[in-house]
């Protein structure tokens, strides 16, 4: 009897054990079936917005080549514009405003195509559902605050921005040199030295760009990369939504001057839409940000007569050649004094430049502020579970949305570089 009972017991344990053996597998498949279950939650989101951004790229494209070809149509008609229309075509020509025509087209080219890519971003997610937000309420003090910051962002952005676009132009530059002995240093980092002359100053111009760049293209982006995609990637919590918003926001701008500070701001706006619910403060943050870009320092730079800028950028193209500053002090004074305008243009353009200082200087202090409070309260947010943030990456559709940045920023590195060496060997 005493062996009968020790062969129970064995045989019980033995039970016991492949019972645990089996929790522990069935567990081990639930686990794993969440990842897969969560990898095609984020993967449905990510393949659809790459999908809504091929086609916007592809709609810019195809109205885009129209209007290259024919500038170059126009170029070529000005080259033989001596008599009766062609001849009126030149004067318009010379005075810029085929420029600035082409230049409008080229808003509305930006603008439409991010138009259709939102709507049939908003199409082919419809079916589903929203995550649930916070509706916490932002001061305005609060919201000025975290509108300042978006300055600090930019600041630090746009100097990590430099320092890649030096490192692509500097083998470029380099090999140039092999190639034409007579370049310097400052031609192969910075690409010609300073512009005064590099953006389309015509008032129309301005008055066309402020309401599309400023109003349209926030509205437009803030309600594809946080309203749309943060409902369709926040059920899990806010850390993968943000990373998503901000990494796509970055990468779509597709260059480095870019990408960093629109990655920093991409975060910012997430964070703020995920605690607040409302896609407002986000967007009127963003118009903001552009309104001082593609309003306040376009109209001061207009303050400055045509002809100064032509001399005193002729100026700056030589001095970045042999860097001698006291060879052009006269050019640029008797260019600057010599037209009472000029200096008001100046002094404008100062302030404006000075004041952005300013404001990236407050906005970094004020990040180092928000910063520590955050990761003071950071553990009061739903941020998602340990190993979400690796689902909302690894997944087919977000590999997707990264090739698609892999090929738009090949793009802009290939025409840097050959553009640079270009410059460098050949001008």
């Amino acid at each position: 009897m005493a062996e009968l009972e020790e062969i129970y017991e064995d045989n019980s344990i033995n039970q016991n054990t492949v019972a645990d053996s089996e929790i522990i597998e069935e567990e081990y498949f639930d686990e794993a079936e969440k990842k897969r279950q969560r990898r095609r939650y984020f993967s449905s989101a990510m393949w659809k917005l790459t999908l809504s951004l091929v086609i916007l790229l592809v709609i810019q494209v195809v109205t885009a080549l129209p209007i290259g070809l024919t500038t170059l149509v126009l170029d070529k008609l000005s080259e033989n514009s001596t008599s009766g229309f062609l001849s009126v075509f030149r004067t318009l020509y010379d005075l810029g405003y085929v420029e600035t025509f082409n230049n409008i087209l080229s808003l509305f080219v930006i603008i439409i195509p991010d138009c259709i890519g939102l709507l049939v971003f908003i199409l082919l997610t419809k079916n589903t559902k929203n995550a649930e937000l916070d509706n916490q309420k932002l001061s305005f003090g609060l919201w000025f605050a975290m509108f300042i910051m978006c300055f600090g962002i930019g600041g630090i952005g746009t100097v990590l921005g430099l320092i890649a676009n030096a490192i692509i132009k500097v083998p470029a530059g380099v090999l140039g040199l092999l190639l034409k002995s007579i370049a310097t240093i400052g031609t192969i980092t910075s690409g010609g030295g300073a512009s005064l002359t590099n953006a389309d100053d015509s008032l129309i111009y301005i008055l066309i760009e402020i309401p599309i760049a400023a109003i349209l293209v926030p509205i437009v982006e803030e309600y594809t990369f946080r309203k749309v995609l943060i409902d369709k990637t926040a059920r899990y919590g806010y850390g993968p939504a943000i990373l998503l918003s901000g990494l796509t926001f970055g990468i779509i701008h597709g260059n480095f001057s870019q990408f960093f500070y629109a990655m920093g701001l991409g975060f910012l706006f997430a964070y703020i839409y995920c605690v607040t619910g409302k896609v407002r403060y986000s967007i009127f943050m963003h118009m903001g940000y552009n309104f001082y870009a593609a309003a306040i320092l376009p109209l001061a730079r207009k303050m400055i007569p045509a002809q100064v800028k032509e001399t005193v950028q002729a100026a700056l193209d030589q001095l970045s050649v042999d860097g001698d500053i006291f060879k052009y002090s006269d050019t640029f004074s008797d260019a600057i004094l010599n037209n009472p305008i000029s200096i008001v243009g100046m002094f404008a353009v100062t302030a404006v430049i000075l004041f952005y200082f300013v404001l990236i200087i407050s906005g970094i202090i004020l990040m180092i502020v928000f910063l520590r409070k955050f990761l003071h309260f950071r553990k009061t947010l739903p941020l998602g579970e340990k190993g979400i943030k690796r689902c909302a990456i690894f997944n087919v559709g977000s590999i997707l949305y990264l090739c698609l940045g892999i090929a738009i920023f090949g793009l802009t590195i290939t025409v840097d570089f050959f553009s640079t060496l270009y410059s460098v060997a050949i001008l």
